[in-house]
Parts: structure tokens; C-alpha cells; sequence
């Protein structure tokens, strides 16, 4: 009868014990690595959005703000007075850097009031074709403008004046036709006009989206590139609502590891007191062991195989059951974002199979050691 044999004999000896045993420490797995495969999915997720969107910069000419106070008594609001539109030069200096500042994609934009029926309405010129590739999330009815005098209209302005496609619009003394309708969007939006915007036009911003991991340097680049055409303009990232979610997340992996530290120092305890448990149990046993040969290092290697198997088909169980799990909330959308699908799975399950056993080996060290010291004579007299 070799180790091997013994170390899986016994653990049959006490089916209950080991079953209780096993279903904690698989539970306590299943635990750590479904928080983990959470977090990891949702950062996936927002990494996969910054790869397609980018770091988002604004580039537009400088506000000037007035403040009606004197002496601490603030006598009215704000009054902003904007500058000059930027030239339409910058636009083209941007124009023919994509590929050298890997841009994903520049989206200048106009922004004008107007009349319509005795009321004053906000339209904003777009390059239509960069807007659409912008703002995915956008369902339209109908076709986006592309000539002028074409309008895509928000919702909620359609709904106000009862306006649907092929209408016509007379603004300015000019006639527009409504080619497209926005379908609500909760936003801004759903309030304005857009047209697209002709070549040559003044523009009020840029909306620029870039691939860099260094957005100051990038800054300090796009200064460089602008100020022979203008002097009088802002560039400042844009941190925008995925920016504030990925922060979140952040945030939830440390708070992950903090809460992982926890319930491995438990599992380190509950795998401890059982081998200990273990060992007074077989008193006689190990006894009997040393007393026909057996040596200490066969007593420990018995021990410490038995909790290191335990410890490893935990594991896999825990494994198995966390990303069953992690899968069925990211089909259920019960979290918003989850891209499980794109974690490495093999990694994972060896990094938690390996963490596991060495666990194991570490808790239940000090009982392999103390059963393999024990005198058989000793051993048989406390039987």
C-alpha cells in the first residue's frame, strides 16, 4: 500500500466531515473568483469601449465669465461672452493628422439660434457621418441629412410642433426639409436640430477622440499643431461618464482584493482546525505508521497530499460554479457592461487551482509536522 492509496482511503473515512469540508472551502473559492470575474468583465468592457472611443478631448475658444457682485452682494448671474469661432483651418490641421495622432475620430460643431414660428430654437451643424459613428446609441427614422437644407429633427421638437418627415420648415426666410427623426434619447438631443455643416463654416468646438495613454503630452502636442493658426483656444479631456464607471470599477477590484484577503484568511483557519481535527482523529493511526517504518516525512506527505487534493478539487468545483454563475448574470443584464466572455479563462482556473494548494499546504503544515513528531508509544497510550 503506497501513500497515494492511503492519502485517497482517507478521505472516505469521515464522508461527511469531508464533504462539509469541501463544500466550504468550494463555496469560499466561488466566492473570490466570481467578484473577481465580475470586475475583470466590466473592465474588459470599458478597456473595449476606450479602444473604440478613445481618450475624448474639447477643442474650442475661450469663455469669459463676469460675475454682477460688489462686496461679497451678488446683485445677478453670470454673464459668459464667447469668443470668435474658431477658423475652419484648425479643422484641417486636425484633418490630416488621424493616422500620426491615431485619432479615432474628429467631430467639429456649430451651434446656432434661430426662429421658428415666433419661437427661438438651437440648431447645431454636425459633420453627420462622424457624429453617427460617435453616438452608436442613436435610432433614427428616416435617413441622416447630408445635403443642405436637410434637418434631423430631436424628438421631443418634432412632438412640440407636430413635425414628420418630408415637412417642410421655414427659418430665416430659408426652406428645410425634416429627412430624419431622432427616437428619444433622454438627453440634450432630443431637443435640438441638426444639420450638416458645409465646408468652410466657423466652428464653435471639436470633439476629438484619441488613442493615448498620455493625455497631457497629447495636449501639449495638439497646442503645438494649433497655435500657428490661433492662439485664443482651450484643449482640455473630457472625462466623461465611462471615465467616472471605470474609476468605479477600480475602485471595486481593490475593495475585491480587500474582501478576498478576508475570506482567505478563513478558508487559512477552517483548513488549519480541520487538520487539526484530522490528526486527532488518527492518533492510533499515525501510531500505528511510525511504528511499522514509516518515517516523519512520509506522515506529512500523507497529510499534506490529503488537504492539498481536498484543496484542489475544490477548485475546480468553485471554479466551475463561479463562472457559471458570472455567466448568467452577463446574459441576464443584471449588471450593466459585463464582458465575461473575454477574460482568459486556462489562467484563471491554474492561478486558483495553484493559490488553492498552496494554501492548503501552508495552513496545514504546522499539523503535518506535529502528527509526524508524535512518539507511536505516546500514540498508542492516548488511543
Amino acid at each position: 500500500m503506497n501513500l497515494l492509496t492511503i492519502v485517497y482511503k482517507n478521505i472516505f473515512v469521515k464522508k461527511y466531515k469531508t464533504l462539509f469540508f469541501l463544500l466550504t472551502i468550494t463555496l469560499s473559492i466561488s466566492v473570490i473568483v466570481v467578484l473577481f470575474l465580475l470586475t475583470l468583465g466590466m473592465k474588459a468592457n470599458f478597456e473595449d469601449q476606450a479602444n473604440k472611443m478613445g481618450v475624448k478631448f474639447s477643442i474650442s475658444p475661450p469663455t469669459e465669465k463676469l460675475t454682477l457682485s460688489y462686496q461679497g452682494i451678488n446683485v445677478g448671474t453670470e454673464v459668459v461672452r464667447e469668443a470668435a469661432l474658431m477658423s475652419p483651418d484648425v479643422l484641417t490641421a486636425l484633418d490630416k493628422l488621424r493616422d500620426p495622432l491615431q485619432m479615432i475620430a474628429l467631430s467639429p460643431k456649430r451651434v446656432d439660434i434661430s426662429r421658428y414660428q415666433d419661437h427661438e430654437i438651437l440648431m447645431v451643424a454636425l459633420n453627420m457621418k462622424e457624429e453617427a459613428r460617435l453616438k452608436e446609441w442613436w435610432e433614427i427614422e428616416g435617413a441622416m441629412p447630408e445635403k443642405q437644407h436637410e434637418l434631423l429633427l430631436g424628438s421631443r421638437f418634432a412632438a412640440q410642433y407636430g413635425l414628420n418627415l418630408g415637412d417642410s420648415m421655414e427659418m430665416n426666410g430659408e426652406i428645410f426639409v425634416v429627412t430624419g427623426l431622432l427616437k428619444e434619447t433622454g438627453t440634450q438631443d432630443d431637443q435640438v436640430i441638426f444639420y450638416p455643416m458645409e465646408s468652410g463654416q466657423g466652428i464653435h468646438y471639436i470633439d476629438l477622440y484619441v488613442k493615448t495613454e498620455q493625455p497631457d503630452q497629447l495636449i501639449g502636442q495638439l497646442k503645438g499643431i494649433i497655435g500657428p493658426i490661433t492662439k485664443n483656444v482651450e484643449i482640455k479631456q473630457i472625462k466623461d461618464g465611462n471615465t467616472a464607471r471605470y474609476s468605479i470599477v477600480s475602485d471595486l477590484i481593490k475593495y475585491t482584493f480587500f474582501i478576498t484577503l478576508v475570506i482567505v484568511l478563513l478558508g487559512s483557519l477552517i483548513i488549519f482546525i480541520f487538520s487539526m481535527s484530522l490528526i486527532h482523529e488518527r492518533v492510533k493511526e499515525i501510531g500505528v505508521f511510525r511504528a511499522i517504518g514509516y518515517r516523519k516525512k512520509h506522515i506529512v506527505s500523507m497529510i499534506l497530499s490529503e488537504l492539498s487534493l481536498l484543496c484542489g478539487l475544490s477548485a475546480i468545483l468553485g471554479f466551475v460554479l463561479a463562472y457559471g454563475s458570472a455567466r448568467i448574470i452577463e446574459k441576464s443584464d443584471l449588471l450593466e457592461g459585463l464582458m465575461v466572455e473575454a477574460i482568459p479563462i486556462i489562467p484563471i482556473l491554474s492561478y486558483t487551482i495553484l493559490t488553492s494548494i498552496a494554501i492548503s499546504l501552508l495552513a496545514s503544515l504546522y499539523p503535518a509536522i506535529r502528527a509526524a513528531n508524535l512518539d507511536p508509544i505516546i500514540a498508542f497510550r492516548e488511543v
